[in-house]
């Protein structure tokens, strides 16, 4: 399959072959507004976008190219996200990017001592 990311439009596109991408006889789309990356630990070329109840799997070539597809698709999602969010409310002013990393931090934050709260609970029990 051939994927083209719409980033305007929020939409990755797939294809049958490069031919028919060219042509933009287009098999299907994904819409991804609300949806959601996921990536497996144990396989490094592996992600999934899930949205609206379904979930999508893909593989890339390598990890390289994985990461560059979340972080175009999570770029996407999280720009039309906050496209919704104006919408909403327009008096308040647009999350920057930096906002978004601080969320990410807070909740890397929150894992990491869940983790640490799972493992001692695991030690009580041996």
């Amino acid at each position: 399959r051939w994927f083209v990311l719409d980033d305007s439009a929020g939409l990755l596109s797939y294809y049958t072959s490069k031919d028919k991408m060219v042509r933009g006889a287009r098999r299907g789309c994904v819409r991804l507004r609300n949806a959601v990356v996921g990536i497996d630990d144990d396989d490094d070329s592996t992600f999934t976008i899930t949205v609206d109840a379904k979930i999508f799997h893909f593989q890339s070539h390598d990890s390289e190219e994985r990461e560059t597809w979340i972080r175009a698709l999570e770029d996407t999602i999280l720009r039309h996200a906050l496209a919704m969010t104006r919408r909403w409310d327009p008096s308040r002013p647009p999350p920057t990017m930096a906002d978004f990393d601080k969320k990410l931090t807070e909740s890397d934050g929150y894992l990491q001592l869940l983790i640490e709260q799972a493992q001692q609970l695991q030690q009580l029990h041996t």
